[in-house]
């Protein structure tokens, strides 16, 4: 974003998620149905397998579980520790970063600070690819663990590396550091995403 206000401004950029945005409600408008059946690209087979879905989640939404139960539930508390030392740091790349590297380094070079989240964002995808990949090769556990386990361990090197780099004259040494340190806590996003759905089945989005 900070290379694309370089270019058009602050308020144009704006206008162009405006834009972006109308471009994608017309596709939708095209392709989007309120119901599968009505789609000319859905096949009998995939109407029958989303029927049998939604059937499947009725029978489950039946099921009542106290929300106590559910907050004091150790896999919960384990996972709402993962997702905060994850939030935690990625808030960082979109609040504190930006002022922090003009302040240090100069407003020339404020558009360093997208580097981190376009690191993230692939990360995010090789992370979810490798839980997809590990779970379809037979080991349903190990592919919520080792994307996660793998996700921490380069985020916590990151951050220690960053810590040393505070005196540096150049903003290289920093936003390197900081963007293995966003590489890593995004690997983690689609395993813990994975957990909570193998713990909360059809609650799966209250509980993450």
């Amino acid at each position: 974003m900070p290379i694309v206000i370089g270019y058009i401004g602050w308020r144009m950029t704006f206008v162009a998620n405006a834009l972006i945005g109308l471009i994608w409600g017309g596709v939708w408008w095209f392709w989007f149905r309120n119901d599968p059946s009505e789609h000319s690209k859905v096949n009998a087979a995939e109407l029958k397998l989303i029927r049998d879905g939604i059937q499947e989640g009725e029978v489950a939404s039946q099921d009542t579980i106290p929300y106590f139960q559910i907050v004091t539930s150790s896999n919960v508390l384990l996972a709402m520790l993962q997702y905060a030392s994850r939030n935690i740091t990625f808030f960082i790349s979109i609040s504190w970063l930006l002022p922090h590297v003009q302040k240090t380094w100069g407003a020339e070079q404020a558009w360093v600070t997208s580097i981190p989240l376009l690191a993230g964002a692939v990360a995010l995808w090789m992370g979810g690819s490798l839980v997809t990949y590990l779970h379809k090769a037979g080991y349903p556990v190990l592919s919520r663990r080792l994307p996660a386990i793998s996700g921490y361990l380069i985020a916590a090197v990151g951050l220690l590396l960053t810590t040393q780099t505070v005196s540096s004259e150049s903003v290289w040494p920093f936003i390197a550091c900081f963007t293995v340190a966003i590489f890593g806590v995004e690997m983690t996003l689609s395993p813990s995403w994975a957990f909570c759905m193998d713990i909360g089945g059809s609650r799966s989005g209250a509980v993450s």
